[in-house]
């Protein structure tokens, strides 16, 4: 189901006149950010990256890729976030994919797949605890999206 969930949030983020978002990304580019990060990332995570790259809708941001230079400093550009917030303890197999608003992090815990090759979304505090909040990345964007829409 997580891929239709990321489907369905990509539906309603390109919907909406508030989203401002930077993709496509081409494929070699996403490798790229895989084997800079030494992980593989599920398959709802490729597809946002694909279609959207990283970007915000309404004040919400979604990490991602920004440019070719995967080295660019600064959100939202979640492999240079993701390889500094490893200096500072961040597992090695999560990769950060949005701000709680409140010092820590969405990030996706690669070290764990479903059959589907899906992984869970955590939230990971600034002392390094970690909460499971969705199953998916792509139920966590859909869930988001949702949420913001219905705020607006």
């Amino acid at each position: 189901m997580s891929i239709d969930d990321a489907r369905k949030a990509i539906d309603l983020i390109t919907e909406n006149e508030d989203a401002d978002f930077v993709g496509p990304i081409a494929h070699e580019l996403i490798s790229d950010a895989q084997t800079m990060l030494g992980i593989t990332f599920p398959p709802s995570f490729i597809l946002f990256l694909e279609e959207l790259g990283c970007g915000d809708v309404g004040g919400l941001e979604f990490y991602g890729i920004v440019s070719d230079d995967l080295t660019v400093s600064g959100e939202p550009n979640a492999i240079w976030l993701t390889l500094e917030e490893r200096k500072s303890g961040l597992p090695h197999s999560h990769v950060i994919v949005s701000s709680t608003g409140d010092g820590s992090y969405f990030s996706i815990d690669t070290s764990e797949r479903d059959k589907k090759g899906e992984s869970p979304v955590m939230i990971v505090g600034p002392t390094g605890n970690l909460t499971r909040q969705s199953d998916s990345f792509g139920a966590f964007l859909l869930n988001e999206i949702r949420l913001q829409t219905h705020n607006q």
